[in-house]
């Protein structure tokens, strides 16, 4: 999916991913977690403390097969049976 600033590969508004994920996909976990705490410039005079998180994990697709994209339909605002499930406008 192509943007203004260049590709990414998030999912558009009305789109679905469903699947057997633990058939279909590893997750490797490259570095193990870590967290660091310390102060940078001023922060201890401020009573402030800067927190880093960090992990690196791979996700590799190895049965593609088992994954499923679509879209939902268009026309879902239009039905009667949604209509009724939103509740009253307060205009």
């Amino acid at each position: 999916m192509a943007f203004a600033g260049g590709y990414t590969n998030a999912m558009a508004a009305g789109s679905f991913l469903v699947g057997a994920f633990g058939t279909a996909v590893a997750l490797y976990d490259r570095m193990q977690t870590t967290v660091e705490a310390g102060y940078a410039n001023d922060d201890f005079s401020k009573n402030l403390i800067t927190l880093l998180g960090e992990e690196r994990v791979a996700l590799a697709v190895k049965r593609p097969e088992a994954l499923i994209i679509g879209d939902f339909p268009a026309g879902r605002r239009n039905c009667p049976a949604y209509k009724s499930e939103l509740p009253p406008s307060r205009h």
